[in-house]
């Protein structure tokens, strides 16, 4: 990944949110976005579902991760 590391922006322990580069929600998640997800969501013994994305920034995506 160019520029920035995938990172944690929200976590309630039924979701988790991340934020990497990139220039629209519509791509889909990058390999460590979804590593993350889950071993975020493994602390609490469940995996991490892509649920959708969204632009927070002009080159920043969000997205949101169900734990289940």
């Amino acid at each position: 990944m160019t520029g920035m590391d995938p990172v944690v922006s929200a976590y309630n322990g039924d979701s988790v949110s991340i934020q990497e580069p990139g220039l629209s929600a519509t791509t889909p998640p990058g390999v460590d976005t979804d590593a993350l997800a889950n071993s975020v969501c493994g602390e609490r013994g469940a995996r991490a579902r892509f649920a959708s994305g969204r632009m927070v920034s002009d080159a920043t995506v969000e997205y949101l991760y169900l734990c289940i």
